[in-house]
């Protein structure tokens, strides 16, 4: 099985951490796709996270997709 990434490498997200119940969103903010993390079991993409540059705390935190959201960008001429 390959999973597809949905997320690149400069995509403008929101991100959204979790209490432990996984219920209520305990901080957001915005950020940038620097990188992605694939990890493999027996030679197959099982599971996919997203290095995130979080603007609001000037670090790189990993998110699964669930905790993100892509934000579109208009084109204005």
């Amino acid at each position: 099985m390959y999973y597809e990434s949905s997320f690149e490498a400069g995509d403008l997200v929101r991100w959204y951490e979790n209490y432990h119940d996984l219920m209520a969103a305990k901080n957001s903010g915005l950020g940038i796709i620097v990188t992605t993390r694939n990890h493999q079991f027996n030679n197959e993409v099982t599971h996919v996270n997203y290095g995130v540059y979080r603007h609001k705390h000037a670090d790189i935190v990993y998110f699964d997709s669930i905790n993100l959201e892509k934000l579109n960008r208009r084109n204005e001429c």
